[in-house]
């Protein structure tokens, strides 16, 4: 890369022409900005990126044709993205995501331009708005501004001018990318790019996945867990001794079985594996039996409650994490296994607690 001369403010002023897209963290501070070269959104076209933040209400981008009716605006309302955008000054379309983002946890974020059309997907939400308009095309002239507007844009020359009142962003975004391709970043103020650190930090590498740092870029290695994706957030089917390990979904009200009663258990040595992510601090994982003869798994304050009753007495263990939670939203891996009395629980290949039940399976 060539050189590049800028003017340091206190915080970092950049104005490098052949800087491309990096991971950056927003201060929120008066006078942040950056823009980069312009968003082909004119009929098709997507825009996707990470962010992490703790704000309910920021501007996280805009573009417009110059002032006349076409605009394009991505804010954080409450806590979650709102999008709008018009053409041909139509009524504005309006749509406003359910997933909240100011958690401090990183979110996938994807604009995808389809004529008329807008979609907005967040995570695992996606929805799409579309505008009434008699032309199909978006006029767009403006370059993309991201995280605010720069104080030397007039007024007149926004389309929607109410868009550089909007409260700045606060936090970090990251792998912005238009299509495939890395935006050009054209200049910004009171924006920080010297993070080598955000691996240690704020990894947005989901279940254990690697983080590492390559041109501006945030990248993933997923090779030693069982999941896949950019991030590593998509658990992969697998097949293990011939059955296929699969993923269920649970929002509260849900349970399934499976009827055991035509195989019942009679063995000296048993073994019982799942893995879970969960926000929540209670709530049953697993239960076999019936009556005092039963197995029974659960989450307690955020700790494994295991509890085994084999007719005479229940074995009852809590195992806890070192630090935090077990309901912190990523996967952790249980297994349970007896030995004639002998009853160890393992979670994540680390946390072991061991003891004994009353009596033997019968």
């Amino acid at each position: 890369m060539g050189s590049c001369k800028g003017e340091l403010s206190w915080f970092l002023f950049f104005a490098c022409l052949l800087l491309t897209g990096l991971a950056l963290e927003y201060e929120g501070v008066p006078g942040q900005w950056t823009r980069y070269g312009q968003w082909d959104a004119k009929t098709t076209g997507e825009l996707s990126f990470i962010l992490r933040t703790n704000i309910s209400r920021a501007l996280v981008l805009y573009l417009d044709d110059g002032g006349n009716c076409d605009f394009l605006e991505l804010l954080i309302t409450n806590g979650r993205l709102q999008m709008r955008f018009t053409i041909h000054c139509a009524e504005p379309a309006t749509l406003h995501t359910e997933t909240p983002i100011n958690d401090l946890r990183w979110h996938r974020v994807l604009l995808a331009r389809n004529f008329r059309e807008t979609k907005l997907v967040v995570d695992n939400e996606e929805k799409v708005a579309e505008v009434k308009s008699k032309r199909k095309e978006m006029a767009v002239a403006s370059d993309l501004y991201v995280g605010g507007i720069s104080p030397d844009v007039r007024l007149s020359a926004l389309t929607s001018s109410t868009v550089k009142y909007e409260p700045l962003f606060q936090g970090f975004i990251t792998n912005l990318k238009l299509g495939e391709a890395l935006p050009m970043l054209l200049d910004g103020q009171a924006v920080h790019n010297d993070l080598e650190y955000i691996c240690d930090i704020h990894s947005p590498c989901s279940n254990k996945g690697l983080c590492s740092i390559s041109q501006g870029e945030v990248l993933c290695d997923c090779i030693n867990t069982s999941f896949r994706g950019k991030y590593c957030q998509e658990a992969v089917q697998r097949e293990v001794e011939g059955q296929e390990e699969s993923v269920a979904t649970f929002k509260g009200n849900e349970f399934f079985s499976y009827n055991l009663s035509q195989t019942p258990i009679q063995s000296s040595l048993d073994e019982i594996t799942l893995s879970f992510r969960t926000l929540q601090r209670n709530g049953l994982l697993l239960h076999t039996g019936k009556s005092a003869d039963y197995v029974n798994l659960s989450l307690r304050n955020g700790a494994l409650w295991l509890v085994i009753n084999l007719g005479s007495g229940a074995f009852e263990a809590l195992v806890e994490p070192t630090s935090g939670k077990f309901n912190d939203n990523v996967w952790h891996d249980v297994r349970v296994t007896r030995n004639l009395r002998q009853v160890t629980i393992l979670v994540d290949g680390i946390l072991t607690t061991t003891g004994y039940t009353q009596e033997d399976y019968t």
